[in-house]
This record gives C-alpha cells, structure tokens and sequence, in this order.
C-alpha cells in the first residue's frame, strides 16, 4: 500500500482520554502497572515485526505455513530459505517466548523442530497478506531520525510514509481485521506491536526534547515533566500534530481545542519515556535485517576501528541505559563500603573496572569511599600519605571511552591510571598492571553489563562441552552462525576460569544482563532477547550464570546478592560479589 493509500483510507483522530490531573499516590501503582504493560506490548514490536517482514521475503513465513503442524527443523528452515542458521534460531525462540511458534529444541541447533502455533499461524497469515510491516520498514529512516524529523531538520527519502500516514492507519487499527474470541487478542497484540514502531521513536524523542515537547524557551511549562499541572502542547505544522496522535493513541495524550493535553499516564509515562530507548536504539540493527540475517553476516559486522557501529546508535543506548544505571552502581555500595571499612591491611590496594565506559562508576566508587568508610577517613587524617589513596584502574577497549574515562575522573580531580583491555583477557590486564607496579590481586575488580558482550572464542575443553547438560530454552548465535547452548555455558565457565587468576582476596563485583530464565508474554521485555541475541550478545540466566562462577571456582556472596527483579528466575539484572574459593 502506497502512502497516498494509507492516507486516504485512514480515520481523522478521536478525542483522546480526559487530560491530566493531579494524581493522588494511590494512583502511583496503577499507572506504574499501565505503564510496564505497554512498555512490554510496544517495545516488543520494535524488532520482531522488521524480522518478521524480512521473513515474509524470504519465503520464511510461506515454508513455516507449508510445514504446518508437523513443523520443520531449523537446519531444513534454513536452507531452504538461504537464511543464516544463528540468527533464524535467536527469532524463534523469541517468538516462541511470545506463544507464536513452538519448538522442540535439539542440543544441535539445526536439528531442533519449529512451527506456528494456532495464534502464530493466525499472527503469520496476517502478516504475508498485510502491507503493515513492510510500511514500518520503510518508515525506518524517519524512526531512526525522529527526533530531526519533528523539529524539521531531516527530510526522509521519496516514497517514505509519513508520520502522519502512519499514525491515521494506526487510529484506525491498521486495517486488520477482528475478529471474536482468542483471535480478536492475536490482532491485538499485533497492533500493539505495530503502535510500538511509532510509540517508541516518538517517546524517546520527547524524552530528548524534540519540539513540541522542548519547552526550555517556555518558563511556566519548563517543568511539564515534573508537575501536576495540566500539560498543554499546540503542535507546529503537520509532523508534531502527527507525533501527539501517537500519543492520544497510546492514551497519553487528549486533544482539546486544537492542543493535546497529557493524561495522568502521559504525564508519568513521559518521565520515563527513555525506557523505550534502547530497542529504539537498535533500528539500525533491524535496518539492515536482511543483509544480517540471510546475507553474509561476517561482512555485516566486520569494520574498521575508526568506523562507528552500524547495528545501534550507541550514543542513546548509552544515555538510555545509563538512565538506570545509578540504581544498580547504588547496589553495589554495601559491597564496596564493607571492603573498605575493614582493617587497613585487609582493604583493597583500589578499584579496578574493566569497561569503564565514560568513567562513571569510578567516580562513583572514590566519592563513596571517600566519605563513608574507614578508608576515606584515613585519606582525610593523613593527606600526604600516598598509601591511604586508593589506586583506580579505567579498562576499555574503546580508545573513546578511555579518553571520556580520563576526562571525566581529571575533571573531578581523581587520581587514575587509564589502561586498554577487554574483559576476555584478565590476563593481559594482570600484566600491565604488574609492569606499573600494581598486583592485579590487590584490587577489588568490578565489570557493569559487560560479561554478556564478550567475544565468543570458542571452548577449549571440546570433552566437558559434550558432556555438559545446558539449559535448553536459550538461541544464541555468532556471526550468524548458531551456537548450542552447551557451548555458550562451557565457554562462560571458561571466562570465570580465566579472571580467577586475575583475582584476590577482594574479588570481583558484578553488575549483569541477563536472559530471564522465566518469561511472561506481556510482561516480560522479550525485545532485549531479541536485540542482544541478533547482535551476537551471549545472555544467560541467573541460574546459569552463578553456576559457571561456582564451577570455576569463585563463589557469589549470599548476604550481597541482588536481582531486578526479584526473585532470580525472572530477574534480567543482578549484582554479585564474586570471591575466589
């Protein structure tokens, strides 16, 4: 369907919800709930329905139908479609976690056996006879730039569907057809997922500032995110008009007099709008969905080192991720504030964080031993004496993150050292320490989101892989290459094996991602499944994860340990300290 199509046969917007009040703290549980809800539902679509419509090309979908009932393995799926092994089996497994496909999975991932489910042959049909998706992969490039597009700096390509296209197609529901019972909750659930490829481009932008939303010139709306007050926005021209219809859609917003006013969940969903950000920040991964997943996925990732990433805009993953990575550097205060307030002569040497990133974390860590432990109050009784400074290590692989580390730590006056490394090689990292000086095992090690990230280098003891039972839910790939599960937890426990050396006394605090061993469609936010799973992310669960630690012989700390969220089987982040046995 063409754009012209699309607006001719879409509906004028309807009023909206009752604009925002002041909401009462009772309230605060419902619209956290309302919120969470359609996080899940939308963000899920930013991804799966772009894989989706590259499966609709390349006969996926139609071979998925044929097969029918009976199913099909993924090595026959994967020939006959040309598509890359990997990242064919990273989808299915997250469209199983959504009750689309079932699979028997196999300990080989090509022999393993897929096929629809009843609501997934409905989802699929929908999909090859329906022009939504390949509308939104289209729309990419104004998604990927909204934040330009509303403010009128990016003109996106001919033929692209406008904003304003798309959001009248969604008020009224994309054209798809309804049906009664569970397969009026199938269309739903598309819906939501196709809302999503607009929501979210268009929330994250509001959370960046983009106009109408920037109200920095405007003293008495400046605080529009923190008020009870009614949040009033008249939108300038036809793309803002367009962008505050997306969010009446979602209920966030109600139009009055040519002005679209904030509901109570607009008003506490637009402060939390960046919690969209990094599946938005993945639309250039899901740009390229059809070179990454059946062309030649080496050629995909391979750049130079001065090329930037072609598969996420790391800036806002960065400011999207960093958004709540306060709360968890926070968590790991106890750990480190107990290190540091014990005898002088059991503390830590310092704080070595592999990944540093922009520096963060450690400035973080000096100013909280600085002002609440023992070891901060021997620095402030005797400032001359070297001994007491505590010595903190920056790592990163990253030439610019190393640079954003020194600076950051040189603007707050703290004494550092900057090294290149990677958290695959603690044993680089020991010996360049050692020729400064510095006994690797003297130091409190510490790694944030990081560990899942690694390289995968393969398993060096191919007997204990065969022999190791893995857990069976997970896909993961490499360069398009599938990688069985018992491979990924062998080569995890290989990595422990490694930064044992690398360790001491003080051990190792660990902030991880991971891939929550129990999933509630709806609920649970499968689009970091799938993101990190078709950019080659190794994501275990908690499970998993503290049993490789243990088999490698470092043991997590009970008193310390934390899950987001609680408990273990559903968290997809913990803290951990890790001590060699």
């Amino acid at each position: 369907m063409s754009p012209a199509a699309i607006a001719s046969r879409s509906p004028q917007p309807a009023a909206g919800p009752k604009p925002s009040a002041a909401v009462e703290p009772s309230a605060a549980a419902e619209l956290s709930a309302r919120f969470l809800a359609q996080l899940a539902g939308h963000s899920d679509g930013v991804g799966w329905v772009h894989v989706l419509e590259h499966w609709r090309r390349y006969g996926v979908i139609a071979r998925l139908a044929r097969a029918g009932a009976a199913g099909i393995s993924l090595g026959n799926l994967a020939a006959q479609t040309d598509a890359n092994l990997g990242y064919l089996a990273v989808m299915c497994r997250v469209l199983d976690t959504q009750g689309w496909l079932w699979r028997e999975v196999h300990p080989e991932p090509a022999r393993t056996r897929v096929g629809p489910t009843p609501a997934g042959a409905h989802l699929l049909s929908l999909i090859e006879i329906g022009p939504q998706t390949s509308e939104l992969v289209s729309f990419l490039p104004i998604a990927r730039n909204m934040r330009d597009y509303l403010a009128g700096r990016f003109n996106p390509p001919a033929g692209t569907p406008s904003l304003a296209q798309l959001a009248r197609w969604s008020r009224g529901g994309w054209d798809l057809p309804r049906f009664p019972g569970a397969r009026h909750a199938d269309v739903e659930r598309l819906e939501a997922a196709l809302d999503g490829n607009l929501l979210g481009p268009v929330a994250v932008a509001a959370a960046l500032g983009a106009p109408p939303f920037d109200t920095s010139r405007d003293p008495e709306r400046r605080s529009y995110l923190g008020r009870d007050a009614v949040r009033r926005f008249v939108p300038d021209g036809e793309r803002q008009h367009a962008a505050l219809d997306v969010l009446a859609k979602a209920g966030w917003a109600s139009w009055r007099a040519g002005a679209a006013e904030l509901t109570d969940l607009g008003a506490y969903a637009l402060r939390r709008a960046l919690a969209f950000g990094v599946p938005v920040s993945y639309l250039p991964l899901f740009e390229g969905a059809g070179e990454l997943c059946f062309g030649d996925a080496d050629r995909f990732w391979r750049r130079a080192p001065s090329e930037p990433e072609r598969h996420v805009d790391r800036a806002l993953n960065v400011r999207a991720s960093g958004a709540s990575h306060a709360r968890y550097f926070a968590a790991t205060d106890a750990i480190i504030g107990r290190l540091f307030d014990l005898p002088f002569a059991e503390q830590p040497l310092g704080f070595c964080d592999m990944g540093s990133g922009d520096g963060a974390w450690l400035e973080h860590v000096w100013h909280l031993i600085e002002s609440r432990t023992e070891r901060g109050r021997l620095m402030r009784a005797f400032p001359r004496d070297e001994r007491y400074r505590p010595v903190l290590v920056g790592v990163d692989y990253n030439a610019a993150a190393r640079e954003a580390t020194r600076a950051r730590l040189e603007r707050a006056g703290i004494p550092h050292l900057v090294l290149p490394g990677s958290i695959d090689d603690p044993e680089s990292l020991s010996s360049d320490l050692a020729r400064r000086g510095i006994d690797s095992r003297r130091l409190l090690h510490g790694n944030s989101f990081i560990i899942h990230n690694r390289p995968f280098s393969g398993v060096r003891d191919p007997r204990a892989t065969s022999e190791r039972r893995a857990a069976r839910e997970p896909a993961y790939a490499w360069r398009g290459r599938a990688l069985p599960n018992r491979d990924v937890e062998q080569n995890l426990v290989e990595f422990f094996s490694a930064w044992r050396g690398a360790l001491g006394p003080s051990g190792m605090v660990v902030i991880e991602l991971h891939d929550p061993e129990h999933i509630a469609p709806g609920k649970t936010l499968t689009s970091y499944i799938l993101t990190h799973g078709l950019s080659d992310q190794l994501t275990v669960g908690v499970g998993p994860f503290l049993r490789a630690a243990a088999e490698a012989g470092l043991d997590a700390d009970p008193r310390t340990q934390r899950f987001f969220p609680e408990p273990a089987d559903v968290a997809a982040i913990s803290v951990n300290h890790f001590v060699p046995r």
